[in-house]
């Protein structure tokens, strides 16, 4: 995998991470409690800065009380961008 590519795939994931989170009116510091996280890792995920193992994303998505899939939910779609009002012609061929 390209590393830009990677970058892209990361910063999907920390949004949805984000998304996630400010849904249920958590802040980065509750996150960062729940799942024994430091609250600046949780900033670095959600920025798409950092590369969470398997297990960080199982205790996220505990923190989180959702499932694994949901945090990475359509990050290799190319309309995710649209799901987040960033105009992308998701019809085109």
């Amino acid at each position: 995998m390209k590393n830009d590519e990677s970058k892209v795939y990361l910063t999907r994931f920390g949004i949805n991470v984000r998304r996630i989170r400010k849904s249920i009116k958590m802040t980065q510091e509750d996150l960062a409690s729940v799942t024994g996280f430091h609250r600046t890792y949780v900033s670095q995920i959600e920025r798409g800065l950092t590369n969470p193992t398997l297990l960080n994303m199982h205790e996220l998505a505990t923190g989180l009380n959702v499932q694994v899939p949901m945090l990475i939910e359509n990050i290799f779609d190319e309309c995710f961008d649209a799901v987040f009002g960033d105009e992308v012609d998701c019809d085109a061929d």
